[in-house]
């Protein structure tokens, strides 16, 4: 092994004997222990479940993911590109899934197909610890078997599963090597590296308590990094695709050292906005149930276990609203659970809580302001309608881990269709195996060469055909949040280097009726040919003068009106990537307008999108 990472450990030490809310940890009495304490819990979890639609919803998926294992072949060790990562996730599915469905129904072939699972996964040679993510994933799901179907278990099994924990998990968890990157980091892998060695290391604690000695105080501590990002106002820096994952681990940490220790170490008290982070979820999640998409985000609104641990800790039960309503009105399937494999914890989570879950609240406002590393304001004219309109505006730097070149950028709905959407993230496998630099961040890096991650995949401004500045930043400078005129203005100005002397775009939505998206541009000593753009999935754009029209595949219909001291020209472009190892963009273009800007003048330039 290499050096053991400690992380000077004597100045860590957490009151690790403190009363573990009355569990016996020695030997068989002591388990189950992460996140219940025995069979009785689980009784009381279905009980809640029977009584609530929103959560019989979700545990009928459980038993069909389960039902479904039940006929899989145990899963083998098959990398993709650099990663185990596909076949960490299915086996954590796997096995926190069936354990679940064996733990409420009693039905023994859950609980056997689990520890098959956990036999096969405990065999593989190694869980690929180059690469942490698997690592973390996998420690999850076998750490949650080992507990929960510790009794039911033969010394055998016991003894295969809690080794590979041991040897495959926990001690490359303190291989300096392997873990000092996202040990310093403040990104989603903070969170769910400290996440699945915690659960590890507290799964085997009877018999290997000098894991847990070291690890849990270091991941406290280190947890500090990425829940610090959440200040001031609950926003995610890696937009919210990682927000599902980065809390829901965030999520599942403190659940168990709060069930196991009695606390959480002051984490929450130290980060109280970590609380208040369901704004941001609840913002970024449309009236039509996609998502405001930037960043690497592709994928539509999701279930989160995170809403339902944070109910549990505030009582504000509007943290479910949308939730409640996506899980009524869309059909549970792959797409909406992207995150899956951690379903089972929202049913623990709500059925340990002793909260109401009926009479579920909207939230209070319709606007939504961030601060932070990655700003972002979003806006919508009703929270019950799925005609509403909604308008979000991205600011931040493209410097900032998984962001793209789209600070700036909109995203709008209306009456149903997605008018201004963005392309969404790449396939990092696919892009890696063709040898892209996927993960550059220089001013030259090939990142930007992508559509997808560069400026020309998104609804920005693009000035003599030159990227943005990868060092500047933009937040939300200004804002209303008056219901019938909310808008939010950014400073883009680092970001266009000396192609401008002043770049300011405020986005509107006024009267709940209409949006207007206003670039004030002052030019510097050059000539500047600009072009504005969004993508869209409308079908057919016609174009007059200083007026244009969508049309969407349902014949509905989007007026564009410029008021501009500029000439404007509209036009369509083509969505197509750059490369032929880059994702497709179906159904995809993009419209705008291209004009000339002369030497040392003002320009407003106003676009009013009217459905």
């Amino acid at each position: 092994m290499k050096k053991i990472l400690i992380l000077a450990i004597a100045s860590l030490m957490l009151p690790l004997t403190v009363a573990r809310a009355g569990v016996d940890t020695s030997g068989e009495n002591g388990h189950p222990r992460l996140f219940v304490s025995d069979g009785e819990d689980f009784k009381k979890i279905d009980e809640v479940v029977k009584g609530s639609e929103m959560l019989q919803t979700i545990q009928t998926y459980i038993f069909k993911i389960s039902d479904e294992s039940l006929k899989k072949a145990p899963n083998v060790r098959k990398m993709k590109g650099k990663r185990l990562l596909n076949v960490s996730v299915d086996c954590f599915t796997r096995i926190f899934h069936l354990t679940y469905a064996y733990r409420v129904s009693g039905n023994i072939q859950y609980a056997k197909r689990a520890i098959e699972e956990m036999k096969a996964v405990a065999a593989f040679q190694d869980w690929n610890p180059s690469h942490f993510l698997d690592v973390s994933e996998m420690m999850c799901g076998m750490a949650i078997g080992y507990d929960w179907l510790y009794h039911i278990m033969t010394p055998s099994e016991r003894e295969i599963i809690r080794n590979a924990l041991i040897e495959k998990g926990l001690k490359p968890c303190l291989d300096e090597g392997y873990c000092a990157h996202w040990l310093g980091s403040s990104s989603n892998w903070n969170q769910v590296c400290n996440c699945g060695s915690t659960l590890a290391a507290i799964a085997v604690i009877e018999t290997n308590p000098e894991f847990a000695e070291i690890i849990i105080p270091r991941a406290v501590k280190t947890l500090e990094k990425p829940m610090s990002q959440y200040r001031p106002d609950g926003a995610y820096r890696e937009g919210p695709g990682y927000w599902c994952y980065g809390t829901a681990y965030n999520c599942l940490f403190l659940a168990a050292v709060e069930k196991y220790y009695g606390t959480d170490f002051g984490l929450i008290e130290k980060f109280p906005v970590f609380l208040k982070t369901i704004d941001y979820h609840l913002a970024m999640m449309t009236p039509t149930y996609e998502v405001f998409c930037y960043a690497d985000q592709a994928f539509p609104a999701q279930v989160s276990i995170a809403p339902f641990y944070l109910y549990d800790k505030t009582g504000d039960n509007s943290y479910l609203y949308m939730l409640q309503r996506l899980l009524k009105d869309v059909p549970l399937e792959l797409a909406r659970c992207r995150h899956q494999r951690t379903l089972p914890a929202a049913l623990v989570f709500a059925g340990l809580s002793g909260r109401p879950l009926d009479n579920i609240t909207e939230p209070k406002s319709l606007a939504y302001i961030a601060g932070g590393r990655t700003p972002v304001a979003a806006f919508r004219s009703s929270w019950k309608d799925k005609d509403a309109l909604y308008l979000g505006l991205k600011c931040g730097s493209p410097k900032e881990g998984h962001n793209h070149m789209d600070e700036g950028s909109f995203y709008i709905e209306a009456k149903g269709v997605r008018w201004a959407v963005d392309l969404g993230g790449e396939n990092y496998t696919n892009l890696e195996k063709a040898g892209a630099d996927l993960w550059g961040s220089g001013q030259d890096a090939g990142r930007w060469r992508i559509l997808r991650t560069g400026l020309w995949g998104h609804n920005c401004l693009i000035m003599n055909s030159h990227d943005l500045i990868v060092d500047g930043y933009c937040k939300v400078e200004k804002s209303s949040t008056d219901p019938m005129n909310m808008w939010a203005e950014t400073d883009l100005t680092s970001l266009y280097g000396d192609d401008a002397k002043s770049v300011i775009r405020r986005v509107s939505l006024i009267d709940k009726s209409y949006f207007v998206i206003e670039d004030r541009i002052v030019t510097g000593a050059k000539s500047v040919k600009l072009r504005w753009q969004m993508a869209t999935e409308a079908v057919k754009m016609s174009a007059k003068k200083n007026t244009a029209q969508l049309v969407s595949s349902d014949g509905k219909t989007m007026d564009i009106v410029a008021e501009s001291n500029s000439k404007i020209s509209f036009h369509e472009w083509s969505a197509e990537p750059f490369a032929e190892y880059e994702t497709p963009n179906p159904g995809r273009k993009f419209v705008g307008y291209t004009t000339s800007l002369k030497p040392n003048k003002e320009y407003v330039i106003k676009i009013k999108l009217i459905p």
